[in-house]
């Protein structure tokens, strides 16, 4: 990979890095709604960032890939995302709510996540950041991965909604 294209994965990486050391050295601690709402807004961002680099490689590659193929991609990447999201990650969502439910004084934030968790994050970060360094993968295959697991962790986000929603407070009704 081209000096130039590493370079721009610097202010991805950078994001990513920052999020992760100042969840982890920011001593604040939150209540079960508020680690709730972070662990459900960390899934479903890195799910959206996921989709939209996963986008930008797929419109990179476009013109010279058949429409045949593109589709056969996307679809697939929908299909296992859906799946993979509606299944393995929604049960491990599940798994955190119910322990983050559990909770019953404040924690500090690094404490969204479970410690096996946090590993798994930064290896998959670290993979990704070598993979794309090494530009061991072609484009399109890295951007048909992407898109199904960015679907897949936006999917099963959709579980900590619920467990907020349904722990939310009555609203007060006007006189």
């Amino acid at each position: 990979m081209p000096l130039d294209a590493s370079l721009t994965l610097l202010p991805r990486y950078s994001v990513m890095l920052l999020t992760f050391a100042a969840i982890w050295l920011v001593p604040v601690k939150l209540s079960v709604r508020g680690l709730l709402t972070m662990a459900g807004l960390l899934w479903m961002m890195g799910g959206v960032s996921l989709m939209v680099i996963a986008s930008q490689r797929l419109v990179s590659v476009w013109p010279e890939t058949s429409l045949m193929v593109m589709m056969a991609v996307v679809a697939g990447a929908v299909l296992i995302g859906v799946a993979k999201g509606a299944t393995v990650l929604s049960k491990a969502a599940s798994r955190n709510i119910a322990r983050l439910q559990a909770v019953t004084e404040p924690l500090p934030m690094r404490q969204v996540y479970e410690l096996r968790s946090w590993i798994l994050i930064a290896v998959m970060i670290g993979l990704s950041l070598v993979l794309n360094l090494l530009d061991a993968i072609p484009v399109l295959a890295r951007g048909g991965v992407g898109l199904g697991i960015g679907l897949a962790l936006f999917v099963s986000s959709i579980r900590y909604i619920r467990a907020l929603a349904a722990n939310r407070p009555p609203s007060v009704m006007p006189s």
